[in-house]
């Protein structure tokens, strides 16, 4: 069944509505794709694909480190993927910073189809570098804040 076009012309705010959640949904990066961080090779290449896909053009490879990393601009969501000859590899970091308040959160996830030592060692070298990326963030605040 077709939705009569009348109902929408009736209700600007359903149609807006309607298609912000259809946009959105479409292009969102899902943040915790899996209940947990053991996961298949394959579930690994599938979300490296789609995350190669939507933000391929900000990929940095950081190939003394066996990382490639991509930026979400529009959340600036950071995701951190192993490559072949890192310990953890196929394993992969997400960091999103946000701010709550006055403070600085930076939510991190990560999944791996590796060994889960290394996996565990990575996950432990990201946390540590969040706390380099909030003073950074508050660096940056300060320096744009007015005076």
């Amino acid at each position: 069944m077709k939705p009569k076009l009348w109902y929408f012309r009736k209700k600007p705010a359903l149609l807006l509505l309607a298609s912000a959640v259809v946009l959105s949904s479409a292009k969102a990066q899902e943040f915790k794709p899996y209940p947990r961080a053991s996961i298949t090779e394959a579930q690994w290449q599938s979300y490296f694909d789609e995350v190669r896909e939507k933000h391929g053009a900000s990929v940095q490879d950081l190939d003394d480190q066996k990382l490639l990393v991509f930026t979400d601009r529009v959340t600036n969501t950071i995701y951190g993927f192993t490559k072949p000859g890192h310990p953890a590899h196929p394993a992969w970091i997400a960091r999103k910073p946000e701010q709550r308040g006055d403070s600085i959160f930076i939510g991190q996830i990560g999944y791996f189809a590796g060994a889960e030592p290394p996996f565990a060692k990575l996950f432990r070298e990201y946390l540590a570098l969040n706390e380099k990326l909030k003073e950074e963030i508050k660096r940056r605040q300060a320096e744009a804040a007015p005076k």
